[in-house]
């Protein structure tokens, strides 16, 4: 099978001006603007002939930079081999062909873009010539009824020759019905290993670290202690790390086995001199509490090797403690002159709350320790006697303020049994707790890590994990009742963080929204596995003729048959008035004159016997994509041929996509408005029309299937609708890139569907996914 080879562009993503999609696209300082001259010099214009028609193609004016030859193995074991360019899989056979992209004429000829673009053509030539007349008669440019009528009269002569001439010839009027009404597949396969899966299947088997299935081994209490010398004695005697299984040894005493923990941030305590004051309030605190050790991370792991268990095991390690000491303190107030503390005001001593609070560390602290502890907080510098015993409440109010302040009494609430939370709530907010800590990064997944402790399960530690990887890895060993599928169906204002979650751009809580699909696993590079989706293409090449269920009768077959066989009935009427004038002159007379009828009245008859009509029941459903912004008028007389009875039906979605808005009309019911007609959103159509290459622009999706159209903004042009949940009686459908280099699809925005467009798709088996909005590497960044 040969496949042509055409070398295209594509580029990456800059930024979007005018409404708070800001966030969303956020900037990109690496590309330079075109300008219109060097955009039309980029551009090559070309004639193809493309689904039946000859077609310009305006091919991508943003070119790739020399790369090698990529491999790429579809559904049925074809292989393609070529360079760099943007495809998509054709979906009625799954081969990988160019993308190709109907754009408006505001944005044809402007802008950058790495695929190529089509011009808008009707999906049948027949009906939208069939409607030109009707459309002039309903003008709203021209005032003047008699200039109206005059305009559409002419126009009817023309459509009438022109119809008689195309009926001459095989032209499709109608579609047909060959996918039993089902929206156009996505055939896709799977060939990918996963490096984090549910279980031991589908993993290489010698493979020690890729299953959350393998645990850390929780200990019970830590391998060493500094135990105080003489701890009867109130003064500093000194003390001595001591292995915690030779004191248990040796003595099974209360006093031997019970320890105080002694949380501390490394902002304020950096060195070695710094140390050795927090050994000395480590050791009076301990005192003070009646204990005889105490664990503290400088000094308690003095074996390297078991550093990464002992570290993300602490919560063990705190949780078991009789008594939580708070160590705070820096060298700020440090007098240089004799190396002593000059005290600290109640504004510093809030900063050194605040200081420690920041900490990623610091923060589990409020929750691994038991519910009813007293945080014994000493001050580097001070009197032991003045040192403050706080309950968690307490802690938390002088230690963090406004939503982090809120987020952690929520978390107490929940330990200590007052209001419960949810397993999904509780890990959301456990994460917007942690998140924001601050951090000497160890591990790239040291956010997830810390999370971990919160959990029943812990899975054995990979080096190597990303934070996205490290975060899936520790979800998919606990119980979380599916939170990683609901955060694919998540659209936040702020990608690139995906598991940070900031609040869904719809007001929907995680908990609200019920998955699909299931993620089978995690691959390199943060690809996500998800299997069992509803899955369907978008044609962005074409409109293609719609097939309708209409109510057929004897007389509405008879006038079909007659109106395609109106051609052959006027040649017999001409050639019997020609050859047998005399004896079959006036069967010929008849014959033309049913001819001219039936012509006269073409426009009229097509619309009624093959156009969108009162008696339509259904139509073929299709998801079509355009570039820029499209009205329903126009969009009514490109499929359907009229902008009467379609634009009634065809109408814009209520609250599909970020820009969909609506109103309560006089009849009190909630219909969609055009977004661009919205102040809010004035500035969209231009900018879109001034794109370069990467920054958001507008698209216009339109579902035949519910009869709604959606404007979007995205980077590129999604050739794939994944259904992955639903919430508040809507479908949450991704939008994706697919990246043929790879193999993997790119989500680039959400949009909601209505419900019953799951009947008409598809269930695909394992897509490779990547949650986070654009491509790792877009050439934006070679761009000449």
């Amino acid at each position: 099978m040969l496949w042509r080879r055409n070398q295209r562009a594509r580029a990456g993503e800059v930024v979007n001006e005018g409404i708070e999609l800001e966030q969303m696209f956020p900037p990109h300082d690496e590309q330079q603007p075109l300008s219109h001259d060097e955009q039309t010099k980029r551009s090559v214009t070309s004639v193809r002939w493309r689904r039946g028609g000859l077609r310009i193609i305006l091919r991508p004016n943003v070119p790739y930079p020399t790369t090698p030859t990529f491999r790429y193995r579809d559904w049925l074991g074809r292989v393609w081999e070529g360079p760099q360019e943007d495809r998509y899989l054709e979906p009625r056979n799954g081969s990988l062909v160019p993308l190709e992209v109907q754009a408006n004429d505001e944005v044809m000829y402007h802008g950058s873009h790495t695929w190529s673009r089509l011009p808008l053509v009707p999906a049948s030539i027949v009906l939208y010539i069939a409607s030109k007349p009707y459309s002039y008669h309903s003008s709203k440019t021209e005032t003047s009824m008699l200039i109206r009528w005059l305009k559409s009269i002419s126009v009817w002569m023309i459509s009438c020759i022109a119809i008689l001439v195309m009926l001459c010839f095989p032209v499709t009027i109608e579609g047909k019905n060959i996918k039993n009404e089902k929206y156009d597949s996505f055939l896709y396969r799977n060939r990918s290993k996963p490096k984090i899966c549910r279980g031991v299947l589908g993993q290489d088997r010698d493979s020690s670290q890729s299953t959350c299935r393998r645990q850390l081994r929780r200990p019970i209490f830590p391998r060493h202690l500094c135990y105080l010398e003489r701890p009867d004695l109130p003064s500093m005697e000194g003390v001595k790390i001591t292995p915690f299984g030779e004191v248990v040894n040796k003595s099974l005493s209360h006093r031997d086995v019970a320890y105080a923990y002694i949380a501390y941030t490394s902002a304020q305590f950096k060195d070695h001199g710094d140390y050795s004051a927090l050994h000395k309030i480590a050791e009076q605190a301990t005192r003070d509490a009646g204990l005889s050790a105490y664990w503290i991370g400088i000094s308690c792991i003095p074996d390297a090797a078991l550093m990464d268990e002992t570290v993300y095991n602490i919560d063990s390690t705190c949780r078991n403690a009789s008594a939580m000491i708070i160590a705070l303190g820096s060298n700020v107030g440090l007098d240089p002159s004799n190396l002593q503390y000059t005290g600290n005001t109640s504004t510093q001593k809030l900063q050194l709350f605040r200081d420690f609070g920041s900490g990623l560390w610091c923060r589990p602290y409020l929750l691994h320790s038991p519910p009813n502890a007293q945080f014994e907080v000493y001050f580097r510098g001070e009197a032991p006697e003045s040192h403050l015993s706080l309950s968690k409440r307490e802690f938390v109010l002088l230690t963090w303020y406004g939503e982090e302040a809120v987020v952690a009494l929520r978390l107490l609430d929940h330990q200590e049994g007052k209001l419960r939370l949810g397993p999904i709530e509780y890990l959301v907010l456990c994460v917007r707790f942690l998140v924001v800590g601050q951090t000497s990064q160890y591990l790239p997944g040291d956010h997830a890590y810390v999370l971990m402790g919160l959990l029943p399960h812990r899975p054995q530690i990979d080096p190597t994990d990303t934070p996205w990887q490290a975060f899936c890895r520790v979800i998919l060993a606990n119980e979380s009742d599916e939170l990683l599928e609901r955060l694919l169906c998540h659209l936040t204002a702020q990608p690139g963080r995906v598991w940070a979650w900031a609040d869904d751009v719809w007001g929907v809580p995680l908990w609200d929204i019920r998955p699909h699909c299931q993620i089978a696993g995690i691959a390199h590079n943060d690809v996500t596995i998800i299997d069992g989706a509803y899955a369907a293409t978008i044609r962005w090449d074409s409109f293609s003729p719609m097939h309708y269920r209409l109510e057929t009768s004897i007389t509405t077959l008879t006038f079909r048959f007659l109106f395609r066989v109106s051609p052959l009935i006027l040649f017999l009427g001409v050639v019997l008035r020609s050859v047998l004038p005399d004896i079959a002159g006036i069967p010929g007379l008849v014959f033309i004159a049913v001819a001219m009828a039936l012509a006269l009245c073409s426009p009229f008859l097509i619309l009624r016997l093959y156009g969108f009509n009162p008696n339509t029941h259904a139509t073929q459903p299709h998801f079509f994509g355009v570039e820029g912004y499209v009205s329903l008028e126009e969009l009514s007389m490109l499929l359907f041929g009229d902008a009467k009875y379609a634009s009634e039906s065809l109408r814009w979605s209520v609250n599909s996509s970020v820009l969909s808005t609506h109103i309560m009309d006089e009849h009190y019911e909630c219909v969609g408005v055009d977004p661009v007609s919205m102040p809010q959103f004035a500035t969209l159509r231009s900018m879109s029309k001034n794109s370069n290459a990467g920054e958001p622009r507008l698209f216009t999706l339109v579902d035949t299937g519910s009869m709604t159209v959606t404007l979007f903004m995205a980077r590129r042009p999604p050739s794939v609708i994944l259904v992955c949940g639903q919430e508040s009686g809507m479908q949450r459908a991704l939008l994706c890139d697919f990246d043929w280099t790879t193999g993997v699809l790119h989500r680039e925005t959400i949009v909601r569907l209505e419900t019953s467009v799951l009947n008409r798709m598809n269930r695909v088996g394992q897509v490779q996914l990547i949650p986070s909005s654009g491509r790792p590497a877009d050439p934006w960044y070679f761009q000449s």
